[in-house]
């Protein structure tokens, strides 16, 4: 929606699905056919690269200001959609979270989840920043917009943008300040504190200031914890994706050297040591539990005792730092495995 505007949840939710064919339209003896295989817009960033094409994510960016523009064309201005984010807007607002089409059935019905009380958090810290006229401050851990990924094409190193201009949004990476007052640097945070220490920053408790309820500085404890867990959530996600695809091309290394007698062992093992270090699936189900939990807290926030949190944070840090420890062999094994299946395929 343009300029932060709020539309009210309503059973009459009027969208639209744009379908379009994963392949190419042909035509042939018979009038027209699909093609075999998936057209360019499908294509692997490396693939795109190697035909002189933008990345897959810079593409899906573009695809995405087309359609903001072309659909611009026919609502009126007040009904303006953008593709940016607030903060791409500049806009001090916080993006709430996607309920999805079974949760917004549910909350048609009046049931409730650990997503609508975060939502409902957001809007009670967006209504906070605006009365107040304060600036949202976001830690810079959470920006890749600057960032770009390199990969080697026929001997060129090309650059090219990530998908997404920012990182996930994590409720202990904000800080809320007045742009009137003369503002002091943030203060860095040591190397062994991590983002996931939502007990010992301060923003959060920033936050709590805006209800001295007991059960509203809960509830506010609860989002935070959620906030943190759905991005450990997708960060893991996205490196077990990378990962099955690693490991199959490791397997398929013994017939990539039987087709074209180039032998692959010494790249594949180094990639199988590489592989070995990254861990996904046991922290997938802790943070299942950790979610759990914290929906159990929701509904009985007696068992929401300072312990009980304190060891679901320490619990957490545990899981960010093998998350960042993924990233970091990533980073070595990707390369690796683009280098094989570069000199594969070419």
């Amino acid at each position: 929606m343009g300029k932060g505007e709020v539309v009210e949840l309503t059973s009459s939710n009027f969208h639209a699905h744009i379908l379009l064919s994963s392949r190419e339209i042909l035509a042939d003896a018979d009038g027209y056919a699909l093609s075999k295989r998936k057209n360019w817009l499908q294509w692997s960033t490396g693939e795109r690269l190697s035909k002189g094409l933008n990345g897959r994510g810079d593409e899906l960016k573009y695809q995405r200001t087309l359609w903001a523009d072309m659909a611009n064309e026919l609502l009126p201005e007040n009904k303006a959609i953008n593709e940016k984010s607030y903060r791409e807007q500049a806009i001090n607002r916080l993006p709430k979270m996607k309920l999805g089409k079974s949760l917004y059935k549910d909350v048609l019905k009046g049931k409730r989840s650990v997503i609508n009380e975060y939502n409902e958090t957001i809007d009670e810290i967006n209504a906070y920043i605006e009365k107040n006229g304060l600036v949202i401050e976001y830690d810079d851990k959470g920006r890749i917009d600057l960032e770009s990924n390199a990969q080697e094409v026929n001997g060129v190193t090309v650059h090219y943008k990530k998908r997404k201009p920012f990182a996930r949004l994590e409720l202990s990476n904000i800080r809320l300040v007045d742009p009137a007052a003369e503002l002091t640097p943030a203060t860095p945070k040591e190397d062994s504190q991590t983002h996931s220490d939502a007990a010992n920053d301060d923003v959060l408790d920033e936050l709590l200031v805006i209800s001295g309820d007991f059960e509203q500085q809960k509830k506010m404890v609860r989002s935070a914890l959620f906030s943190t867990i759905d991005r450990l959530h997708e960060e893991l996600a996205h490196q077990s994706k990378q990962t099955i695809t690693i490991d199959k091309n490791i397997k398929s290394t013994p017939r990539f050297t039987e087709e074209v007698g180039q032998d692959y062992s010494t790249s594949r093992q180094k990639m199988i040591e590489l592989a070995r270090q990254i861990s996904t699936k046991e922290q997938s189900e802790a943070l299942k539990e950790a979610l759990a939990l914290v929906e159990q807290f929701r509904q009985d926030d007696t068992l929401q005792t300072r312990r009980a949190v304190t060891s679901l944070e320490k619990q957490l840090s545990q899981i960010d730092k093998i998350v960042l420890n993924n990233e970091t062999v990533l980073k070595n094994l990707i390369p690796l495995n683009n280098e094989v299946i570069a000199d594969y395929e070419g």
